[in-house]
């Protein structure tokens, strides 16, 4: 949006641009018409981000074009990035930031990490308010004991559990917690730290929230099953391949973890 203000502004040679002064403003100055009971959306929308932007644009008359004025007062040529930068609302990072996000990651795994750390998954908990067959009740496709939710996937539900117990011996954490958001609290604070043993513990984290995410998705939608050691077994191929096409530093701690995962 803010683009196509830049081109009204800048008068470029374009049919919209020209349209837009024949009709829509009418020898009106743009940062001065009101906006229409019977104005489109487009045009609507327009309007309403004028407000937003305005005195972004600044008009150097010297050589007569249109600049972006940033919230330091620095000018530069429009792009959207540099609005964007501007415009975008900003928070503090949040402590588990760094957990999820990282250069070794793997998208799709922190994409779900994500979502699953603002408790965003759509667990049966959460659905239970929908509408559903009330002679069908809700049960972890995983145990069939109780409803899933976060805190029982991830990891008090037995399968998940034992997944978990697997997984754990590969961390060279021997203090690693249970509880998904005790995991939290323990990785947060060395997660920014780019040393493989801390990588890994991240990699194996997210994966293992991935592939039993997806295997209880598979059980619920009745598309087959896995063990709970072909799980683990999925969950270390995963890494180990993810492992073998990150370029390390030649190290004794890396030369140890390429040994303890059969990467040669």
């Amino acid at each position: 949006m803010a683009t196509h203000i830049w081109r009204i502004l800048c008068h470029k040679d374009t049919m919209w641009v020209r349209w837009i002064y024949e009709y829509r403003l009418k020898d009106r100055n743009f940062w001065d018409v009101s906006i229409p009971s019977n104005a489109s959306w487009s045009w609507r929308m327009l309007l309403s981000i004028r407000d937003v932007i305005r005195g972004h644009f600044y008009h150097r008359v010297g050589n007569d074009c249109i600049l972006w004025k940033a919230n330091d007062g620095n000018l530069s040529e429009f792009s959207v990035n540099i609005v964007w930068e501007t415009i975008r609302p900003r928070r503090d990072l949040v402590a588990w930031y760094y957990m999820v996000w990282y250069p070794q990651c793997i998208p799709r795994h922190s994409f779900l990490l994500w979502l699953f750390i603002g408790e965003r998954l759509k667990t049966q908990d959460k659905i239970k308010s929908w509408e559903i067959d009330a002679n069908k009740p809700l049960l972890c496709p995983l145990c069939q004991l109780v409803p899933d939710s976060h805190d029982h996937l991830f990891f008090s539900c037995p399968f998940a559990k034992d997944v978990w117990i697997l997984i754990k011996a590969h961390m060279n954490v021997p203090f690693m917690c249970d509880g998904w958001r005790d995991i939290v609290a323990l990785i947060s604070p060395f997660s920014k730290r780019n040393l493989s043993r801390f990588i890994i513990v991240k990699l194996l984290f997210s994966a293992s929230v991935y592939l039993i995410w997806q295997v209880r998705n598979r059980r619920l939608f009745k598309k087959g099953s896995k063990t709970v050691y072909q799980v683990y077994r999925d969950i270390f191929s995963t890494i180990r391949l993810k492992l073998m096409s990150i370029k390390w530093k030649r190290s004794a701690s890396v030369l140890r973890m390429k040994e303890d995962w059969k990467i040669h």
